[in-house]
């Protein structure tokens, strides 16, 4: 819920400040969830997941925002194998993906 809020903020900041629609997969939400959580009891839970969404969501958004002013709608996705997707993996093969939203026909 937390991860949604500050998602949500996110959007609405993005279109306060620079007039841009950002649209978010929900695969987002659920790699910062399941994806960037370790079973570290010390590794700080809600404060890594939203540190997660600040440095691979927030700074990506900002990063394609200033490389692309042009670009009114803008898309946050997943791109690569979740740990969650695959229980082989031990390591999650995903990242972040900031482009350019493609509109819906």
């Amino acid at each position: 819920r937390i991860v949604m809020t500050k998602l949500n903020e996110l959007k609405i900041e993005v279109k306060r400040k620079h007039n841009k629609e950002l649209l978010i997969s929900p695969k987002v939400v659920e790699y910062l969830v399941n994806d960037t959580l370790t079973t570290d009891s010390d590794s700080g839970g809600a404060r890594r997941v939203i540190g997660s969404l600040e440095t691979e969501v927030t700074t990506e958004v900002a990063k394609f925002i200033n490389e692309h002013p042009k670009a009114t709608k803008i898309g946050v996705t997943i791109q690569g194998t979740m740990k969650n997707e695959d229980k082989k993996l031990l390591k999650s093969q995903a990242r972040v993906a900031v482009g350019i939203a493609k509109s819906k026909k």
